[in-house]
């Protein structure tokens, strides 16, 4: 009939598409993660590049005009995120302006620079000082505002004037950032979901074509496997025609019932196999379809469902074995040549299993041993004889004595299994699992794999075991018995992974979602400087001194970190350094400075400044002090700026009348009476950001408590007292310019809670992945050298053949009758034995290394070293009997 093709879509075609999308995904995933990653990193590293306009209302206070402002914008480098205009003035802001954000056209925030001096309680926020355009549908807040104002004081009471604008500024571009979200772990967890999704769907990918590949395998060697039955189909119908026609020709009663039973048997088998071979035929061309080839020819009579490739294999397996077992059967029941060696291989698992029982003598009785040995011995002498009445002419008299052989045969087993079932009660449970496991694996090692054709044999032959019986299994359950009895039966610990699938599923999940909301919670609960780890490693650059030292208070100090004598000669470079590096020793919260910083100590008479300070003494605390007003510290700044400058002007900005940047100037303010304070260090940077501790609140400048040496018996020197100085400076040099933006704590919270559990969901993937694959190699490896070993054991049972066959038929069979068959049989199947042993161990060495591993693989050089050790313990026990026999007859 003409073939008709495949229409609908197969299997094969599904499957390639199912590969093809999970590739393409992966790939798209990967790209969108790469692209995430980028963008992310492009957020999280981005910088303000937008320039802040600022427009000064004529000249103000403290130096601020719209030059200096310009200049200073210009040097620090005045940007935000998004453009915007701020406008300054000196005057109190109206209500309507600060509530309602009514400005000027143009101007987006409204600044006064206004202190009223009615009310100079500084330390109390105020946001009256800071208008918003458009303020109540701004997300800009009391705290912003506030934060904006606190910036301009904390920058004036450092002696700031235009940079106080605009640190102001600044401040005012962090609170109005809309650069979007730039929380690392928000746009990492972004970019590594797609890309974890790119990992899990690769290795669906790799599985999934892993599968097929092996599919493909499977396929190619069953169908191997159904092309041999079928290329051997007329081999298999001449024997069959020959023993069918032999089996016609027997005369008498009995016999001819018997052989009628047996071609009965055999045609159904052949039957069968015909029938069999033509239907997976007709499967094949289905699954060629299916696997290979969608597109290939199939004949009218291929169904054209998919086809089962798991059945495929169980039924080329079974005819197979089918196959090989009615070719053996009609050897066996005509005495063709090669039916002695079928009848052999049916004896091998029996003899050695009984051989195995006989070894452990010590523990049975003698009446069971000798009863055991005796039929053993008929056994294999029926072994012996089949090998002796076998030919190439089979007759109605060889179908007659096969027959009559294989009924002794049935009945030398039945009391064989009678006997070794008088050794021990049936074992129960797991000894009787193991049991049968030890048979089966007994039987495929003998047979080289072919325990199902062994099984197919027997029942074509009559030799059939119902479920439980026979003397081969009676045997293991003898050796797991005796084995147990010693305390050596394997335990096998039965493992419930109930539990697993829960932890897997649910386990991430609860850690995921707890790491995230840590880690959520903490990102937008601190400010960005909380817990920083200072990293400053500059040492002082220079140190230049103005003023007077001999105003400072004269005594000396026994030091021993510097070299100084007195306080006044203490204040040098070398000391301060020494100092800043012995005070670094003792502490694990401090650090160098940041930057190179060029030092002036400026030793300044505090009344020549401050001619109105106030003295102030509190009893309850002995916080005692002098207090100046807050005009007049502003007012002192640029007298005091011009009087240093005179002598060092490269301290100062010549467009700002300012400190510039990089340098700092340190005023010691010298008292009456022998005592000085240190000032608030003076620097060219600008106060900003949300945890600036640069510039504090003004009553730290404004609240000078002074020390007195004379009340100290060790006094400290003014180069220590310096140096402490200096290195909190770096502190608060550290923490300024750090900014914040508002977080989204709960999108930080589910995507970083997304991401970590689908990374363990992942890593216990890839982790099963990798633990199997290193369990197989190992497994792998463990075989390879295994099966070295078993070709050295073979290597020296066949240097010792000739030995063996001598102390088996020489001496432990010498004579004829039974006893003689039986030792020669014995032989032969050790021999017969020995050779599927080398064969086996030379197909497995001579696969591909690619092969040489997986279960499949160890299973059968596990299988072959069961063997291997049976024929060692055999050969063994031959030379120890024989060496006792010989040792009798002396």
């Amino acid at each position: 009939m003409p073939a008709t093709p495949r229409v609908a879509t197969s299997e094969v075609t599904r499957a390639a598409r199912r590969r093809r999308s999970w590739l393409a995904l992966a790939i798209a995933f990967a790209f969108v993660g790469a692209l995430m990653a980028q963008f992310g990193a492009a957020r999280v590293n981005s910088q303000p590049d937008a320039p802040i306009t600022f427009i000064v209302e004529g000249e103000l206070p403290y130096g601020i005009t719209q030059e200096s402002v310009d200049a200073v914008a210009q040097t620090h480098g005045a940007l935000s995120r998004e453009p915007f205009t701020i406008e300054i003035v000196d005057r109190p802001l109206e209500w309507i302006e600060h509530q309602h954000g009514e400005l000027p056209e143009g101007v987006d925030v409204l600044f006064s620079v206004y202190i009223d001096p009615t009310d100079v309680d500084l330390s109390l926020p105020s946001r009256n000082s800071v208008a918003i355009a458009d303020a109540e549908s701004t997300d800009i807040g009391y705290s912003d505002a506030t934060s904006i104002r606190e910036t301009f004081l904390n920058n004036l009471t450092m002696g700031h004037g235009p940079s106080a604008v605009v640190g102001a500024a600044l401040t005012a571009a962090s609170n109005f950032d809309d650069g979007g979200n730039r929380n690392p772990l928000l746009w990492g967890s972004l970019a590594a979901l797609p890309l974890l999704a790119s990992c899990g769907l690769f290795s669906a990918y790799a599985r999934e074509a892993r599968e097929h590949r092996a599919r493909r395998r499977r396929f190619d060697r069953a169908r191997l496997q159904l092309a041999r039955v079928v290329l051997e189909l007329e081999t298999l119908e001449v024997q069959f025609s020959a023993a069918y026609a032999e089996l016609a020709s027997v005369q008498g009663k009995r016999e001819t019932r018997q052989a009628e039973a047996a071609r009965k048997k055999l045609r159904r088998d052949w039957k069968a196999v015909r029938d069999e071979s033509l239907e997976l035929a007709r499967i094949e061309q289905a699954l060629e379809r299916d696997l290979v080839n969608p597109a290939a020819p199939t004949h009218s009579s291929v169904p054209k469902e998919p086809a089962d490739l798991d059945q495929f294999e169980r039924d080329v397996a079974a005819l197979n074995s089918l196959a090989d077992s009615l070719a053996a059967a009609s050897s066996v029941r005509v005495g063709h040549a090669n039916s002695g060696a079928a009848l052999a291989s049916l004896a091998l698992p029996t003899i050695q299993a009984s051989g195995e029982v006989l070894r452990q003598r010590e523990y049975l009785r003698d009446r069971d041993v000798a009863r055991l040995e005796s039929q053993r011995a008929a056994l294999l002498a029926l072994v012996r004889e089949a090998e002796r009445v076998a030919g190439d002419d089979p007759s109605p008299e060889a179908v007659r004595e096969q027959a009559e052989l294989l009924h002794q045969w049935n009945d030398i087993e039945t009391r064989m299994t009678a006997t070794l079932g008088h050794l021990t009660r049936a074992p129960q449970g797991e000894r009787e699992r193991m049991a049968r496991e030890r048979a089966a694996q007994r039987i495929r090692a003998a047979s080289g794999g072919e325990s199902d054709s062994q099984s197919k044999l027997r029942s074509a032959l009559g030799l059939g075991e119902a479920e439980g019986a026979g003397p081969l299994l009676a045997a293991e359950r003898v050796l797991v018995s005796l084995e147990g009895s010693r305390g050596k039966a394997p335990q096998t610990a039965k493992r419930s992974f109930a539990w697993f699938g829960a932890v897997t599923i649910f386990g991430p999940v609860v850690v995921a979602l707890a790491v995230g909301g840590v880690a959520a919670g903490v990102q937008a609960s601190q400010h960005p400087g909380y817990g920083q780890r200072l990293e400053g490693d500059r040492q002082l650059a220079s140190l230049q001194i103005y003023g007077d030292v001999e105003l400072l208070p004269e005594y000396e100090i026994e030091s021993t970190v510097s070299n100084a004598t007195t306080n006044r000669t203490a204040l040098t470079l070398d000391n301060v350094r020494t100092w800043m590096n012995a005070m670094l020793r003792n502490s694990d919260d401090l650090a160098l400075l940041p930057s190179d910083i060029d030092l002036t100590v400026a030793v300044l008479p505090a009344a020549d400044y401050f001619p109105d300070m106030k003295w102030t003494e509190e009893a309850d605390s002995g916080y005692d002090r002098y207090v100046i007003d807050y005009a007049d510290l502003l007012a002192a700044y640029p007298e005091m700026f011009a009087d240093i400058g005179a002598d060092y002007p490269d301290v100062f900005d010549p467009d700002t009348g300012e400190v510039r940047v990089g340098q700092v100037v340190l005023p010691i303010w010298v008292f009456e009476g022998e005592q000085y304070t240190i000032g608030l260090p003076l620097t060219g940077e600008i106060s900003t950001g949300v945890d600036s501790r640069l510039g504090a609140y003004f009553f730290t400048a404004t609240e000078l408590r002074p020390i007195r040496p004379a009340d100290n018996d060790y006094p400290t020197g003014i180069d220590a007292a310096v140096a402490s100085q200096l290195l909190e400076l770096g502190r608060t040099l550290e923490y300024n310019h750090l900014e914040t933006v508002d977080e989204d704590a709960g999108g930080v919270f589910w995507a970083l809670s997304l991401a970590v559990w689908s990374a363990l969901q992942l890593l216990l993937v890839l982790g099963g992945a990798v633990v199997e694959a290193v369990r197989n190699a190992r497994g792998s490896l463990a075989a390879r050298r295994a099966l070295a070993d078993i070709r050295g054991d073979l290597e020296r049972l066949a240097l010792g053949l000739d030995l063996s066959e001598l102390d088996m038929v020489a001496v432990l069979g010498a004579g004829t009758g039974e006893r003689g068959d039986a030792a020669q049989a014995e032989q032969r199947l050790f021999e017969m034995s020995l050779m599927t042993a080398w064969r086996q161990a030379r197909a497995l060495e001579s696969l591909p290394r690619s092969m040489q591993r997986g279960p499949e693989w160890q299973a059968q050089v596990a299988g072959l070293r069961q063997l291997v050790t049976t024929l060692s313990e055999r050969d063994a026990d031959v030379s120890e009997r024989a060496l006792e026999a010989i040792r009798a007859g002396e």
